[in-house]
């Protein structure tokens, strides 16, 4: 995470498995929380079942997160 965070971050999708046991979702979290608390927009997606690697979900989220700021 860089530090330190400020207004001028660009926002940030995250999209992440719960089950990834390479990047843990642990380190995921405080990431988005300062990116929020610093007042960079900031949005997640969480896979249930998903491990470290593409989530099904990611095609759709991620053209969605570009045309919500279009």
């Amino acid at each position: 995470m860089p530090t330190p965070l400020d207004a001028e971050h660009l926002p940030t999708l995250f999209l992440h498995g719960r089950e990834d046991e390479i990047v843990p979702i642990e380190t995921m979290l405080p990431y988005h929380q300062a990116l929020l608390d610093a007042g960079v927009e900031s949005e997640t997606i969480i896979d249930e079942g998903a491990g470290h690697g593409w989530l099904d979900a990611a095609p759709e989220q991620v053209v969605g997160w570009f045309e919500r700021r279009l």
